[in-house]
């Protein structure tokens, strides 16, 4: 995939974790707005390598380390792990939307499996996710 595809994949699932939030299927929507945020940043990783196709030049082993869905193993494959890492002093609202992700969600490709949660979860996921000033995506968009 290019990295335009996984860009345009990350806005097309995030429209569609929104659509689902509207209709109240909140395990739907919390599940695809993680996977919004994979594709995000793995366009992020396509950027940072000058490589314009993810899978093209990823080859055997190299390969199977970039096919992860750990957000915050994809953060570091990205190169942003020092960025992600001052956010807790430099842009602390930011940095409590990724802990919406990383704690109140504990957002897995797993969650295809559960079905816990709520209108309040799946709220707080979108909102972190979309937040103009502060928003996790807008924060990947500046990679």
């Amino acid at each position: 995939m290019t990295r335009l595809e996984f860009q345009q994949i990350a806005l097309l699932r995030l429209d569609e974790a929104e659509t689902l939030l509207k209709q109240g299927k909140y395990n739907g929507c919390c599940y695809l707005a993680g996977y919004a945020l994979e594709s995000a940043l793995k366009a992020a990783i396509c950027k940072r390598m000058d490589n314009d196709d993810f899978f093209d030049v990823l080859k055997s082993e190299t390969l199977r380390a970039f096919k992860i869905h750990n957000l915050k193993e994809l953060i570091i494959l990205a190169g942003l792990s020092r960025e992600y890492s001052i956010l807790r002093t430099d842009n602390p609202i930011l940095y409590d939307n990724w802990l919406v992700i990383f704690d109140e969600i504990r957002w897995s490709e797993q969650m295809r499996y559960q079905m816990t949660m709520t209108h309040e979860n799946a709220e707080n996921m979108v909102n972190a996710i979309i937040e103009s000033k502060n928003g996790i995506m807008e924060w990947i968009k500046r990679y």
